[in-house]
């Protein structure tokens, strides 16, 4: 990754390797938590080892999760305070996480939100307004009985693409049930014309 022995201070150093490697989402979380009066601060108040995760760029320019561990101590004659790093890849983890985090709010068949994770944006978003559309297929079990639950699938995963492609990324999509399902545009996307 390179050094940074041209560097002036230790706060110079910390910005370059936050503009170099990290992800833009985390910087300022990094920035602030490796700050040098932070850390004294921290050091101070009997805090020896801060922990947080963040996503890093590898050498292949991609960005990986990592567990960072920032452990301070104090040299005993000078009394300055040294902060050394260490970081673990959690990269896997992380990916494992998410999945089950998508897993667990997503229709597994037409990849819109389940019905829980629907009804439950809804309810925190309905006080602020909004439009709730509930589309229902007609004669959907006709579908099934007479072409087969496969053909059925692949209809309802056409109709789940064309309700994505109807409404905007951020309204609330979802399948209520088999044939059911939810679209709620909040009062922030909605425009008037008068």
């Amino acid at each position: 990754y390179g050094t940074f022995y041209d560097c002036e201070s230790y706060s110079e150093a910390v910005t370059r390797v936050v503009l170099r490697y990290a992800n833009p989402k985390d910087a300022d979380k990094i920035k602030e938590t490796l700050n040098k009066y932070n850390l004294i601060l921290q050091y101070e108040k009997g805090t020896k080892k801060i922990e947080f995760e963040a996503r890093i760029k590898g050498k292949n320019g991609k960005y990986v999760w990592y567990h960072i561990n920032v452990v301070l101590t104090c040299e005993e004659r000078s009394t300055d305070i040294y902060a050394y790093f260490y970081a673990t890849d959690i990269q896997e983890r992380m990916s494992e996480k998410e999945s089950l985090s998508k897993a667990a709010t997503t229709d597994g068949l037409t990849g819109l939100l389940n019905k829980v994770t629907t009804l439950d944006i809804i309810d925190k978003q309905i006080k602020f307004g909004g439009a709730l559309f509930i589309i229902d297929v007609d004669n959907f079990k006709h579908v099934n009985d007479n072409y087969g639950h496969a053909t059925g699938d692949l209809i309802l995963k056409a109709i789940a693409e064309q309700i994505q492609y109807t409404f905007r990324k951020d309204d609330i999509l979802g399948r209520y049930g088999g044939d059911e399902f939810i679209a709620f545009i909040p009062s922030k996307n909605i425009t008037i014309d008068r």
